[in-house]
């Protein structure tokens, strides 16, 4: 994916594996369950914050 683009998949019911990552940030790593007949929207962003 190219920075603020959006895509539209279709899946089907299951548990799946997601990774969502960027150059120079910890990536997001996680599962989850997708249930049938469902529909799910997803945003991930990047927040800076001072150490």
């Amino acid at each position: 994916f190219s920075p603020k683009q959006k895509r539209t998949i279709t899946l089907s019911p299951g548990t799946y594996n997601y990774r969502a990552s960027a150059p120079g940030v910890i990536p997001n790593i996680g599962t989850e369950y997708m249930e049938s007949n469902m529909g799910y929207t997803w945003q991930f962003y990047i927040v800076t914050e001072r150490r």
